[in-house]
């Protein structure tokens, strides 16, 4: 499945931060196999999202546990920083030869900065050549972090005496997962819907470019709030009864507890179906929209399947929603995404693999890299 890319190598501990929780994954390559050395994950404390002047005392002290609990080798990792703490946005500038976009990147994401806002770092995705009238731009994915933010994640990290490789965004994790299905030279379109607790991610690429990425403000969070309104609960008193029916819906038949529901059960399933159908179907509505722009803006091809990934990614109702608005078949990225389990990888990690593409993108970081430079 993974092609014979692979060499012997131990990858950094990928750390997927959330807002709803932190899971961290160390994989092993060897010649055409790669293996799950480590897996660990942890919830994170109520309300306390990157925003919450405790949020990186909150994430040391689960990461700590998490390194603790884990079989992890080395100290080095790849962290990817939580999607709302980063801004997105899309520039089109005139074509010029690459050596000179970073400088024009640099300077026209300054141009859109508040004149009080606080120093940022900047990084960009090349999304390649569009037509925009008679003209032929430079379609750009720019991306701005604020530096003290960042500057704290830092100090977090060396706290705890970790070796950060590097910080990254969600568009370069998931693309390396999505990459990997395939092997690194894979140029067929490749489109993840991965959908977390804050936000629903919608990504499009094509070997090892990212041509479209945007953040939906629909997600796990926000069935949490609907079903909390329907059933009269707190907000995460709600989320725990939605994920748990969630888990059993999602059971093999084999394996279920084939005790019939009481009539409590079915109506308090019932009920979250109706709670969150609104918000499958919106979601479903903002990613078809999502892929019609790509369609327009690059005159692509239509993809012929679409992985859906990510911890929320199991909610019963959802991949039918989007392959019923979109049109085209969505698979969960699990079939692809699960690498050999070594007897480290955790019960959560084997139960529901597409929820760790992000953290398994992340700690491939460095054999996707070797991987290209030997076929430069």
């Amino acid at each position: 499945m993974l092609g014979g890319w692979w060499h012997k190598a131990r990858c950094p501990i990928g750390i997927d931060l959330g807002e709803h929780s932190v899971k961290a994954v160390q994989l092993h390559t060897l010649r055409s196999h790669l293996r799950v050395r480590a897996a660990a994950s942890a919830a994170m404390p109520h309300d306390t999202p990157p925003a919450h002047e405790g949020y990186h005392q909150a994430v040391q002290d689960t990461l700590a546990r998490l390194l603790e609990q884990g079989a992890f080798a080395g100290r080095r990792v790849v962290v990817g920083l939580p999607a709302s703490v980063v801004q997105f946005k899309n520039l089109r500038l005139p074509k010029m030869p690459p050596g000179e976009l970073p400088a024009a990147v640099e300077w026209e994401a300054r141009q859109h900065l508040e004149p009080d806002q606080q120093p940022v770092e900047i990084q960009f995705f090349d999304a390649g050549e569009v037509r925009q009238g008679q003209e032929v731009r430079q379609e750009v994915i720019l991306m701005t972090a604020s530096s003290p933010f960042i500057e704290a994640h830092l100090q977090m990290l060396a706290r705890l005496g970790l070796e950060p490789v590097a910080l990254e965004v969600a568009p370069s994790a998931l693309m390396r997962s999505a990459r990997a299905w395939a092997g690194p030279e894979g140029d067929e379109l490749r489109v993840v819907i991965d959908v977390g607790y804050a936000f629903s991610k919608v990504l499009i690429g094509r070997g090892q470019r990212v041509l479209f990425f945007k953040l939906i403000d629909i997600a796990g969070r926000h069935w949490d709030e609907a079903v909390a309104q329907q059933l009269k609960l707190p907000r995460h008193e709600a989320g725990e009864v939605r994920r748990r029916l969630g888990r059993e819906a999602s059971q093999d038949p084999a394996e279920a507890d084939q005790t019939p529901r009481s009539r409590s059960q079915e109506e308090a399933q019932q009920a979250v179906q109706d709670a969150v159908r609104p918000l499958l179907h919106e979601l479903a509505r903002e990613a078809s929209l999502c892929l019609r722009y790509y369609g327009v803006t690059f005159r692509g091809q239509r993809p012929q399947q679409i992985a859906l990934t990510g911890g929320e990614s199991r909610q019963p109702g959802l991949a039918q929603a989007l392959a019923q608005q979109i049109g085209v078949e969505v698979r969960t990225g699990a079939e692809a995404l699960t690498p050999e389990l070594s007897e480290a990888a955790t019960q959560a990690l084997r139960e529901h693999p597409a929820a760790w593409a992000a953290a398994m993108g992340l700690s491939l970081r460095d054999a996707l890299d070797q991987a290209k430079r030997r076929a430069a």
